[in-house]
């Protein structure tokens, strides 16, 4: 390998940060009195330097090699099941070489979640010059995410950038493609929202005329502050929806009966 009978191709499966403190897990490790708390969460190794956009001495993903590759027309098609990506690869240097073509994905805002993830690699080996088509297979499960409201992995709808790379740093193409969602039915709770009670039949039903009511009669100090409590109140907390009507309205036990009776009717 030192004199280039052979090609080097291993990848690094960590990040090398450029200072000690710029690593996620800085402040939470070692711990004390034998307890080590996770505090990086999802936000682990390259995942934590990509979210807080550092610069580091040896990206996740990152090898050498006494060639070069190129990375071109990245396609993906998206169907029931998953996704399908391909793209051809060429050896553009003078020896041969094998290459970990590594895939990332960056799913729908809304959640939070890693600005990039690893979803798939692959290697291929190939001669001075040469090229060839790789073709990745991403199941529709490895683009789930844990709901926590619903228990369940889902996968959320909406527009996916799917990119290729040599390293977690070497993005070389991306292609955008839509995925759609699961049908997800999150348990309606008294911290759920007036709005999400309110899209339920049952809910509506019940809670309406309490806020037709409250947006009738605004209260003197509503008035005289200019404010429209109509945002504020649909995002109120089901929960609290006596102290928007005076303390008229559901009692606790009849917000009880009233979740169980919409989520049974939402089954």
């Amino acid at each position: 390998m030192l004199f280039g009978a052979v090609n080097p191709s291993g990848r690094l499966a960590e990040t090398v940060p450029i200072r000690l403190e710029d690593a996620p897990s800085y402040l939470n490790y070692p711990g004390e009195n034998l307890h080590v708390r996770y505090g990086e969460g999802l936000f682990v190794g390259y995942r934590g330097y990509d979210a807080r956009d550092l610069e580091v001495e040896f990206p996740f993903g990152h090898g050498l090699s006494y060639t070069t590759f190129a990375y071109d027309d990245l396609r993906v098609a998206a169907d029931d099941d998953g996704l399908t990506v391909s793209l051809t690869v060429t050896n553009t240097g003078a020896v041969d070489g094998r290459e970990v073509v590594q895939f990332y994905t960056t799913g729908p805002q809304g959640i939070v979640r890693p600005p990039r993830e690893l979803i798939a690699f692959t290697a291929i080996t190939l001669a001075a010059g040469a090229g060839s088509r790789v073709e990745m297979r991403i199941p529709r499960a490895d683009l789930a995410i844990w709901e926590t409201r619903a228990r369940a992995w889902v996968v959320q709808g909406g527009e996916y950038v799917i990119a290729v790379a040599a390293s977690s740093r070497d993005i070389r193409q991306e292609v955008r493609v839509t995925v759609a969602g699961d049908p997800v039915r999150v348990p309606l709770t008294p911290d759920s929202s007036v709005a999400e009670l309110m899209a339920n039949p049952v809910g509506a039903q019940v809670l309406g005329k309490l806020i037709n009511d409250r947006r009738a009669g605004p209260s003197a100090a509503d008035t005289e502050l200019g404010i429209d409590t109509a945002g504020a109140v649909a995002a109120m907390p089901v929960g609290r929806i006596r102290s928007v009507t005076g303390g008229r309205g559901l009692t606790r036990d009849q917000l009880e009966q009233l979740l169980h009776a919409a989520n049974t009717t939402a089954q």
